[in-house]
């Protein structure tokens, strides 16, 4: 009887250590460089960002999917252009559009400095709850313009 069981101790142990390399080569099936990740199709956006057809210099570019979560951002440049530097994956994101960060103080006194009001940045796109900018990124290269018509 103990000969029984030490040959059944070890099939099960043969079993086991099969079943971890069969997982594993599963799992490392699935890894690969590509526009995949988890399974999600992902591409590049890019664009410009303009208040009543002029360019938006300085702040960022923020997509957000309200349905999977995603998200990713980007800065503006002088010509109001931005470019991720990564991909997304694809689907409808909510555009948002904020002026850069308060700069630290500059001045002796530590205090901060007059910052500027962005008006060509209305409140309405400052926000995903307000904000009608909307993207579909879709497979491939996504170029986009996103003009600001409303103050």
């Amino acid at each position: 009887m103990y000969h029984a069981q030490v040959i059944s101790d070890r099939s099960a142990r043969s079993v086991f250590w099969l079943m971890v390399a069969v997982m594993c080569l599963l799992a490392s099936a699935g890894c690969g460089s590509g526009d995949r990740d988890g399974g999600a199709v992902k591409a590049m956006a890019s664009g410009t960002v303009t208040f009543k057809g002029a360019p938006v210099s300085g702040g960022k570019v923020n997509l957000y999917s309200a349905e999977t979560g995603a998200g990713a951002s980007a800065d503006l440049d002088s010509s109001g252009k931005f470019s991720l530097l990564k991909p997304i994956p694809i689907g409808w994101y909510k555009v948002v559009i904020v002026p850069p960060e308060p700069k630290a103080p500059e001045s002796e006194s530590g205090e901060y400095e007059a910052q500027p009001s962005y008006d060509n940045i209305p409140e309405k796109y400052r926000s995903e709850l307000s904000t009608d900018l909307n993207a579909e990124v879709k497979e491939g290269d996504n170029k986009y313009t996103f003009d600001m018509l409303d103050s």
